[in-house]
């Protein structure tokens, strides 16, 4: 599958093309970890075929994650990628 084949990219042919830009494409075994509770977080994976298991630990983890994708929010609306609102994010 292609990014323009998911839905969610479908509306914003720049993110689409700076995603491809900055991506690195990868393919991993059923069963490999991709990412490592705690461990600090460079990338975040977009599943293009097959599907993954998320697993999480309660407590301070939630509040971690939220401020991950908080930063990165942040760094896509400033490359004006997207524009955040109150309870609201619009590709551009």
């Amino acid at each position: 599958m292609e990014l323009d084949e998911i839905i969610e990219f479908q509306a914003s042919p720049q993110m689409i093309s700076k995603i491809l830009e900055l991506s690195v494409h990868k393919t991993f075994e059923e069963g490999e970890v991709i990412l490592q509770e705690n461990a600090h977080i460079r990338s975040i994976p977009i599943v293009t075929s097959g599907s993954i298991r998320v697993k999480r630990s309660e407590g301070d983890e939630k509040e971690k994650l939220r401020l991950v994708f908080s930063r990165l929010l942040k760094q896509m609306e400033v490359e004006g990628l997207v524009k955040l609102g109150r309870n609201r994010i619009t590709l551009l």
